[in-house]
């Protein structure tokens, strides 16, 4: 992958290769996380919601993650977990195995195809709060992350209409979505070019920007997930002394996709 492909592909799945290894687990989930809500609108059960409501949770708390890690080992050594009733231990371990149990139904219906969006898009959304999704996973191709963003695209084909073969349950031939929303694989693209910045060019950024204004504008943004104030943190950050255009123009650009994780806002929170 070159700067060039980096920066203008529309194919994730390879454009995906140049941060395979070079990112957190935080920002695998929140790449997930995004990917899943591109068909938000179609969340057709609450256990979804609340699955994904867990995935970002897990990006953002330690704790939560490590109780994932916990309950997932436990699933797959069919281990039981004695968490107290009613607590967030609790409650997390609920919700994966409502996710877990809700994927399982549709795997008993069709296990070598998706026939129904509604299985890709579950399964994506189980991917999102798996343990350890940088880690490459028994029986598909790639890791959890990269899996996730491919189901979502099967999601999207299938709502359009195209017709899937048998051979699209652990593989999927990216090259042949001319009858899919064209659009879809690039908008999977933006969300890993927001999130993870420019890999080709490391960016230096001063804590000197991180003036009350700039840090207000970037956490109210986080926090709501409205990023349409990008241009004025634009403007706050250069207030504050900051001339990096790769920095501004990535806050100004009116095209531009910006999701939780979005690596200039991340810089000011001191997230990583």
């Amino acid at each position: 992958m070159t700067e060039e492909g980096w920066l203008n592909s529309w194919k994730y799945w390879q454009i995906y290769e140049a941060i395979r290894n070079r990112s957190s687990t935080r920002q695998l989930r929140l790449f997930m996380a995004a990917c899943c809500r591109l068909k938000f609108n179609h969340f057709y059960d609450s256990r979804l919601h609340r699955a994904l409501d867990a995935a970002e949770r897990c990006a953002e708390d330690s704790a939560t993650e490590e109780i994932i890690c916990e309950v997932g080992e436990s699933q797959a050594t069919m281990q039981r977990l004695d968490f107290p009733r009613g607590g967030w231990e609790d409650l997390l371990a609920t919700t994966f195995l409502a996710v877990s149990h809700l994927l399982d139904e549709y795997f008993r219906e069709s296990p070598n195809e998706y026939h129904h969006w509604k299985h890709s898009l579950t399964h994506a959304v189980y991917m999102s709060i798996r343990s350890q999704p940088g880690i490459a996973f028994t029986g598909g191709t790639g890791d959890a992350a990269e899996y996730c963003a491919m189901l979502m695209n099967i999601t999207d084909a299938r709502l359009h209409g195209y017709a899937l073969d048998r051979e699209s349950y652990y593989q999927w031939d990216h090259e042949n979505l001319d009858q899919q929303d064209p659009d879809f694989p690039s908008r999977i693209s933006n969300h890993l070019r927001d999130i993870f910045g420019n890999p080709f060019r490391p960016v230096s950024f001063s804590p000197e920007w991180c003036t009350s204004d700039v840090v207000s504008i970037a956490q109210t943004m986080y926090d709501s997930r409205d990023f349409s104030p990008m241009p004025i943190l634009a403007d706050a950050l250069q207030d504050a002394g900051c001339e990096r255009e790769d920095i501004l123009a990535h806050c100004r650009d009116a095209n531009g996709t910006h999701v939780r994780g979005c690596w200039v806002v991340d810089l000011v929170l001191g997230k990583s």
